[in-house]
């Protein structure tokens, strides 16, 4: 899915899960490996704007542990004073962007593990 494509489908999901008109611009790939499409996007509504981090698996076939279960672990984590993105949403129908995926807060930060180990 094109970027263009890709920020009007989240976009309309977005608008729809929230109950108001939410903008989703800045959309860019980010790496993510062999199994993972992530982009970054700045999603706007009359509340203002939140910076957010999709992570999708681009077909449920090759998923290892499905994102809610992988969103119910990082929430897990949260709750327990461990510092790690928001999950805002879970979606694990493909039909929406293409694959499952789940969208977070965005953290500046590194996460190439041997430039962190480093």
């Amino acid at each position: 899915m094109a970027a263009s494509d890709l920020d009007r489908a989240l976009a309309a999901w977005l608008t729809e899960q929230e109950g108001r008109d939410v903008r989703v611009h800045g959309l860019s790939f980010a790496s993510a490996g062999a199994r993972r499409l992530n982009a970054l996007f700045d999603a706007t509504s009359d509340d203002g704007t939140q910076r957010l981090a999709l992570t999708m698996i681009p077909s449920a076939a090759i998923q290892l542990l499905d994102v809610a279960g992988e969103a119910a672990v990082r929430t897990l984590a949260e709750d327990a004073g461990v510092p790690v993105p928001h999950i805002h949403h879970v979606c694990g129908d493909e039909a929406v962007l293409g694959g499952p995926f789940f969208l977070s807060t965005v953290v500046d930060g590194e996460s190439i593990p041997r430039r962190v180990l480093r």
